[in-house]
């Protein structure tokens, strides 16, 4: 089985955690952050969240490797701010978004 969090890993040593100290905010032990770091045990949505919520991050960032978290962190925050938009607004935001890599180009 592969991992379905591929970063756990990365975000655990970048921001200098153990297993053990993961493990004891999780209420878990060390075997099992091993495991999900490893790949051989799924991460559900639940604990996806919470370790990002521990580590002070979005699961977007978590989702991603660190040295991506700024762009990771500002896709988490468009796609926050659009999941209330009506289908009119949505519809005019899309338009804009299309033509942003044309406006770069000129």
């Amino acid at each position: 089985m592969t991992s379905n969090r591929p970063y756990l890993l990365a975000w655990r040593k970048k921001l200098n955690w153990t297993q053990s100290r993961l493990a004891n905010e999780l209420r878990t032990d060390h075997t099992t952050i091993g495991r999900y770091e490893k790949g051989q045990l799924r991460v559900d949505d639940a604990t996806f969240a919470r370790i990002a919520e521990v580590y002070g991050i979005t699961p977007a960032e978590l989702a991603a490797p660190p040295e991506e978290a700024e762009r990771a962190r500002e896709m988490h925050r468009i796609m926050t701010a659009i999941r209330d938009l009506d289908e009119g607004a949505l519809r005019a935001l899309a338009d804009m978004a299309e033509r942003l890599p044309k406006a770069r180009k000129a």
